[in-house]
């Protein structure tokens, strides 16, 4: 006997190979819209895609890189409604992003900050001083403020953490 899935469980393999633009495979019978199971799986599926090594892709994308394909994707191939929730999850450096700040410090992203009007001021931590030496720093809000009411910190770029000899795993693993 065949293993019994629920039809909400199955339908997004079914549905995988078809955008939101419904192109792809299989044609449909009659017109209508991916249900919201497929669209969330679809994200979330081309998302790991970008960001994780392939047979047929070695050199995978920066998560903040891969954001941006999605947002480039949305109202396409995405749901926009579905893309600004999943990015609002995430935030627009995702944990374990490596980045380099306006201080010349290097941090690797560890959580979004609840305040969703931070969205683009992650929780960090610090691991790569300004004098280019790693460091095992603190983790701090970029969303904290110097006495003059200017940012203490703010990202510049997301690099890519081979080229510094960093891996962003581990400090995951260590707290």
């Amino acid at each position: 006997r065949g293993v019994r899935l629920p039809a909400r469980e199955s339908l997004p393999a079914f549905e995988n190979p078809r955008t939101g633009d419904l192109a792809g495979y299989p044609a449909p019978h009659s017109p209508r819209k991916l249900s919201l199971y497929s669209r969330v799986v679809a994200i979330c599926d081309s998302f790991a895609a970008g960001t994780t090594p392939r047979v047929y892709k070695t050199d995978p994308i920066t998560p903040a890189e891969m954001l941006q394909a999605l947002e480039r994707w949305k109202g396409v191939r995405y749901d926009p409604i579905l893309i600004k929730a999943f990015v609002s999850l995430l935030g627009i450096y995702p944990p374990g992003c490596v980045v380099l700040l306006d201080t010349q410090e290097i941090a690797v992203v560890m959580a979004v900050d609840p305040d969703p009007r931070n969205i683009n001021r992650p929780r960090v931590k610090l691991v790569v001083d300004a004098r280019g030496l790693h460091i095992d720093g603190q983790i701090v809000s970029l969303a904290e403020r110097t006495s003059s009411g200017e940012f203490a910190r703010t990202v510049i770029k997301v690099l890519e953490p081979e080229r510094y000899g960093i891996d962003s795993a581990r400090y995951f693993l260590t707290g």
